[in-house]
């Protein structure tokens, strides 16, 4: 009996003790808490014009480039300019020894006075013969002689005439000098040295640099779209051509003067699909030079009330389809194709899809879904990244002057530096350091 009364018990505590421990456990258990509304940068769309531009990556080379050479041989006696300094046409740039061309010149000059001297006694000898030849004093065989004689001493003279113009030219040759204005390069041949010896020998170069031309080139598409534009800015007048094209240098500067179209080459290129377009620049301070490398702009159209969003807003899918979310009154999120136009800058123009007054997601789209609530906060565009100025060197910090020449100031020069540098100290405060520029 109380084997019984000991099972019923233990089957009761367990019974109870279920109860309870289910009821402990379900009132414990909450639902839980709801996920916080992110908060997500957004912007409205931008309504603008928007100048749309186009850009190649250039190379200067002079309006024109004369290799200078010896077309004599001889031993250079003297160098007459300064390398890398302004020249004007006519300018001597270096002196040939011209004593064996002055002796050539005095020889062929005797050798014309008695050419002359036996072509002017042809002549009288011709004419005693044929007034006896009227008279019948001398047969025809002597007269024909005669006459032949005075025939071949003018041509020995004329033939001693052009031997001595030759002569000449050879010892004008000994002078060479500049063929145009322009910068005249470093000397290839150093005074002693025998020049124009069996083949012609390389002095110099001189480019002219004002104007200076800009070479870039066109994709075929490119061309295609805007060869009708570059034929008829081409075949207009030079001097009533457009001053469309800017040029930004390597160290990011805006060249402060315009150029206009040139002229554009006969062909594409097979080997690259790219045709050559060739710009010209005014150059007056002589800034650029030939071989620098610089980025052609060009102004294609400007897009009246255009849709401008960041670029970064804009979800494109295997470059076919593009999408943004766009923001609903209530803070709901949807997404929304767009059809992109021109990229400017950091921005993209969008043809069809948004409009005036519409809401964008700009960043952390990728976590959102369609139909979720966000918390929008206003967008904050990124500053423009400033390159650091460089560290001069010692020798850009202290420059050496050259001996006897003092180089003149070169205001175009002064603002591009100030531009890319930033404003110089006042005058009279001290310079600062390269370190702590």
């Amino acid at each position: 009996m109380n084997g019984v009364r000991m099972f019923l018990a233990k089957r009761i505590l367990i019974v109870v003790g279920s109860c309870l421990l289910a009821g402990w456990v379900g009132c414990d258990t909450k639902k839980p808490p709801a996920a916080p509304v992110p908060s997500v940068p957004v912007a409205e769309v931008t309504i603008a014009d928007v100048p749309i531009h186009r850009d190649w990556v250039g190379s200067l080379e002079g309006a024109q480039n004369s290799q200078i050479e010896a077309k004599v041989s001889g031993y250079l006696l003297s160098q007459e300019y300064a390398e890398g300094s302004f020249v004007k046409a006519g300018t001597v740039l270096f002196r040939i020894d011209p004593r064996p061309y002055q002796a050539a010149v005095a020889q062929a000059q005797a050798t014309l006075a008695q050419a002359q001297a036996k072509a002017e006694l042809a002549k009288v000898t011709f004419a005693r013969q044929e007034e006896l030849f009227k008279t019948t004093v001398i047969s025809a065989q002597q007269y024909d002689s005669s006459r032949l004689d005075r025939d071949a001493a003018v041509a020995a003279a004329q033939a001693a005439e052009a031997s001595l113009e030759d002569a000449q030219l050879n010892l004008s040759y000994c002078t060479i000098i500049a063929p145009f204005d322009g910068i005249a390069g470093k000397a290839q041949a150093q005074v002693g040295d025998l020049v124009g010896q069996g083949s012609a020998t390389v002095l110099t170069t001189v480019s002219q640099v004002q104007p200076i031309k800009v070479n870039f080139f066109l994709s075929e598409q490119e061309y295609l779209r805007a060869g009708e534009t570059l034929a008829r800015e081409i075949s207009t007048p030079i001097e009533q051509r457009k001053r469309i094209l800017e040029i930004f240098l390597a160290n990011g500067v805006l060249y402060p003067e315009k150029g206009i179209f040139d002229f554009l080459n006969r062909q594409v290129d097979p080997r690259t699909g790219t045709i050559q377009v060739v710009a010209l620049f005014s150059n007056p301070e002589m800034v650029l030079r030939p071989g620098q490398f610089a980025k052609v702009r060009v102004h294609v159209a400007t897009f009246k009330d255009a849709v401008v969003i960041p670029q970064r807003a804009v979800n494109e899918l295997q470059g076919t389809y593009y999408q943004v979310m766009v923001v609903g009154p209530d803070g709901t999120v949807a997404t929304r194709s767009v059809t992109p136009s021109e990229r400017t800058g950091s921005d993209w123009v969008i043809k069809e899809g948004l409009s005036k007054g519409d809401r964008i997601v700009v960043e952390g789209w990728q976590k959102l879904r369609n139909g979720m609530k966000i918390n929008p906060k206003p967008y904050q565009a990124p500053a423009p990244k400033s390159s650091p100025s460089p560290t001069p060197s010692p020798q850009a910090a202290h420059p050496v002057p050259s001996p006897g020449y003092d180089a003149p100031a070169n205001p175009v020069l002064q603002k591009m530096q100030t531009d890319a540098l930033g404003a110089p100290s006042p005058q009279g405060a001290a310079s600062p350091s390269p370190a702590t520029r």
